[in-house]
């Protein structure tokens, strides 16, 4: 079986009290144990007690920074009124070739946003990598944000209806505790 996967197994004596090797340290090809130490069963448990050193490296990253622009505290009414005020909002002159009308586009629009939502830069943070961490967990953990975010966005009235309801329930939990 450890073929099939491309693992070996680097104990060799029995782990148990019977005899029998049950414990294992398992690594695949290519990677290395340090300092393995299987101590006699019988001690502390029927099971032997298995201990070595794994060689690892740890990458040293920096933060990436990447640059982003806060479009959501941008104010439309704003955003619209720069737009009716800039070159955008004129007829362009039928002399004018379609790249020099989509740099000025591209311009002019660099330029209120610049304005009204500055680009600035932010650290990204590095996680290690962790294999457990699958689409399901990360659809759930969307999913939980999700709802948090639904939840902030309620009205007052609805937040005190939510609070009602939770004294309801801990009114009917509390009997059944006692």
């Amino acid at each position: 079986m450890f073929d099939v996967f491309d693992v070996q197994q680097h104990v060799t004596g029995p782990t148990h009290l019977l005899g029998g090797t049950l414990d294992l340290v398992a690594t695949f090809y290519g990677h290395d144990v340090n300092d393995l130490c299987v101590d006699p069963a019988g001690i502390i448990s029927d099971h032997s007690l298995i201990t070595c050193s794994l060689p690892s490296t740890r990458r040293d990253t920096s933060a990436p920074t990447r640059v982003v622009r806060a479009w959501c505290k941008i104010d439309r009414s704003a955003f619209l009124q720069a737009i009716r005020d800039s070159s955008l909002s004129c007829t362009p002159s039928s002399l004018r070739t379609a790249e020099e009308l989509f740099a000025e586009y591209d311009t002019v629009l660099r330029s209120i946003t610049d304005q009204l939502a500055p680009a600035h830069q932010v650290r990204s943070r590095v996680r290690p990598h962790a294999p457990w961490f699958d689409a399901e967990c990360r659809a759930t953990r969307r999913d939980c944000r999700k709802l948090e975010r639904l939840t902030q966005l309620t009205t007052p009235k609805e937040k005190s209806g939510l609070q009602e309801e939770r004294s309801y329930k801990s009114l009917y939990k509390s009997p059944i505790l006692q």
